[in-house]
């Protein structure tokens, strides 16, 4: 949860201090209710939910998201379709990273997606809810995904006591409740 607070906060500490105007995009709301929907929910059950979660029997830890990495990725091959290509090519980077946080912060959570949910939809979703100059937009967008890509491995950091502190689903369920 601190990773994401961290994360929704660097967007408006980066205009600040670059000088940007910033605004929220009309419909803000219901744009970030599809995106936890589809980026958060719905992401989250079918790759780490029921993929990683199935993987991860009989397999170490990394072997498990390593395999579980490869459809995640092929999934996000078609930001080629809809993003300026430099910007693709780093977005399919964080999602190749991210597939290992994730995976752990699933783990760690008692198998529960909720935790990640949250976090996948604020690195998918909060930069397409803001609103800045046209010319400034894509080197927000690189920061953006250069430290969405960072932040989220700091679950690795975590001492085993606060890791297991996260929320916590029921450990033999992918919906975590």
């Amino acid at each position: 949860m601190i990773g994401s607070v961290v994360l929704i906060a660097l967007i408006p500490i980066y205009c600040a201090i670059a000088g940007l105007p910033l605004s929220l995009r009309d419909g803000w709301w219901w744009l970030a209710f599809g995106i936890f929907a589809q980026g958060g929910i719905a992401e989250e059950t079918v790759f780490r939910g029921f993929l990683f979660r199935h993987l991860r029997e009989g397999r170490t830890f990394w072997r498990a998201a390593a395999i579980a990495a490869v459809p995640f990725v092929l999934v996000h091959l078609a930001m080629f379709w809809t993003m300026e290509p430099i910007l693709a090519a780093v977005s399919l980077g964080v999602a190749l990273s991210l597939t290992f946080p994730l995976a752990a912060i699933f783990e760690r959570a008692g198998n529960s997606i909720w935790p990640g949910a949250f976090l996948h939809a604020v690195i998918q979703g909060t930069i397409k809810l803001v609103v800045v100059p046209d010319e400034s937009f894509t080197q927000l967008a690189l920061v953006w995904l250069v430290v969405t890509a960072v932040v989220p491995w700091a679950v690795f950091l975590l001492p085993k006591s606060q890791a297991e502190s996260l929320p916590r689903g029921n450990p033999g369920r992918a919906h975590g409740g």
